[in-house]
């Protein structure tokens, strides 16, 4: 079986022994399925993954219904525990191919919220109401608070929480924000610098050999991680960098 897999319109992983310990079951990557199958939907624009996306942000879901796991299956998250996580990658990925018609029909929960977060949202909602002056108002707001954040937090921030950021700014014209944020990227994390804007040599990215797991939101580079076979379909650490690469 192929590490990346779509299965039920969604984007699944090989799961690590750990889990199926754990739960008694192997989520398959479940957890973190929707996050993938929009980094999937940018580079391939599959309309499945697209249906899917949508539907699970209409509902608050991290997956949809025919993907819940087995009865036998315990400890693992709720499908409505949605973090601030998918919703700025969904949305970024819905903005960058022209699909944020959705935003108005998602509601998202306020214990979720917070300024740059936000902000962020908010600004995206007014452009696409075509509403220029609130857009740009707020998009001021956030890119003050995401300054602030990175001035203060920055250099202890997780990767992850940097490429969250990296997404944020990208759909949210932040110059000053990727400047900031550059500060604190190591320059294997070729991904979120050529979403900031520093791209690397189309030679690396060209060379850049696609892994298992996901290396551009891990906290160091890990040479134990196995190289995936050029045949397979999905190299999504891969797949994003080239998009990346050729767009921004």
């Amino acid at each position: 079986m192929s590490y990346w897999y779509k299965q039920n319109k969604t984007i699944r992983c090989r799961s690590k022994s750990w889990e199926l310990n754990k739960y008694n079951w192997a989520p398959e990557g479940l957890g973190d399925s929707l996050i993938f199958s929009a980094y999937a939907y940018l580079v391939t624009r599959d309309p499945e993954l697209l249906e899917n996306i949508i539907e699970c942000l209409e509902q608050g879901k991290r997956w949809n219904d025919e993907s819940n796991p087995p009865p036998f299956a315990w400890g693992y998250r709720s499908q409505y525990s949605m973090t601030r996580d998918v919703y700025i990658v969904c949305l970024s990925v819905l903005y960058l191919t022209d699909n944020l018609w959705i935003i108005e029909r998602i509601r998202i929960p306020w214990w979720l919220w917070r300024p740059d977060f936000y902000f962020w949202f908010k600004s995206m909602l007014a452009y696409e109401k075509g509403e220029i002056e609130k857009d740009l108002r707020y998009m001021l707001k956030y890119k003050r608070w995401a300054l602030i954040n990175l001035l203060l937090f920055g250099w202890q921030m997780p990767m992850y929480a940097k490429l969250l950021a990296a997404w944020m700014a990208r759909t949210a014209g932040g110059d000053k924000v990727f400047k900031q944020l550059l500060k604190n990227i190591p320059k294997w994390n070729l991904l979120i610098r050529t979403i900031c804007g520093d791209k690397p040599d189309l030679k690396q990215v060209r060379e850049y050999v696609p892994v298992e797991g996901f290396r551009w939101q891990g906290d160091r580079w890990r040479k134990d991680k196995k190289p995936i076979p050029f045949e397979e379909k999905y190299h999504i650490d891969k797949d994003l960098l080239i998009y990346a690469w050729e767009n921004f």
